[in-house]
């Protein structure tokens, strides 16, 4: 092997390596969990999608008739740490059930069982969009959280309120808050 071919063979590794290294950097930041686009009906048929919470930390609670309990336990446990958090007014609430397999011609009959408190509204997840993105565990309030860029930094499925899961959650939001301001001197 001459000089010649050992400096072309070196500087070939060498670009392969950069390429390499390159192309991991994009990939691993390309295949970040992200919010995914999504156009859902509440129970009063207005669509609703991800660009309503854009800009927040969005916290979705997901359940099915077994867990549908577990949404106020949380909100309250949720609302009590975090109700002096500097930010908090960034931080949006989306309820979601998991409608998956119901008949359509029980839907109306469905949708009067909600809320008819408009502010109270609830996404109905007819064609279980996010169990079908996310997963969803049956029997379980499915939480998700995602941050002001629209990056899932939390997903986990609950029960009964327990404050290992809680403090989870909050550190989570936490985390995604806008930074706080400085203080003055």
């Amino acid at each position: 092997m001459t000089l010649g071919n050992s400096k072309f063979i070196f500087r070939s590794v060498a670009r392969f390596a950069l390429l390499f290294v390159c192309f991991a950097f994009q990939t691993a930041e390309a295949q970040e969990p992200r919010l995914e686009p999504y156009a859902v009906p509440d129970q009063f048929d207005e669509i609703h999608t991800e660009a309503e919470v854009q800009g927040s930390v969005a916290v979705f609670m997901g359940s099915d008739r077994k867990s549908f309990s577990f949404s106020p336990e949380w909100t309250q446990a949720l609302g009590a740490r975090l109700v002096d958090e500097p930010g908090v007014d960034h931080v949006k609430i989306v309820y979601f059930a998991n409608m998956k397999g119901v008949p359509s011609f029980l839907r109306n009959k469905i949708k009067k069982k909600f809320p008819q408190d408009r502010s109270a509204w609830m996404l109905l997840d007819w064609k279980g969009v996010f169990s079908k993105t996310y997963g969803f565990t049956k029997g379980a309030l499915n939480v998700l959280i995602v941050d002001q860029k629209g990056v899932l930094v939390y997903r986990a499925a609950v029960r009964g309120v327990e404050s290992a899961q809680l403090d989870e959650m909050v550190a989570a939001i936490r985390a995604a808050l806008p930074e706080k301001p400085p203080t003055g001197s």
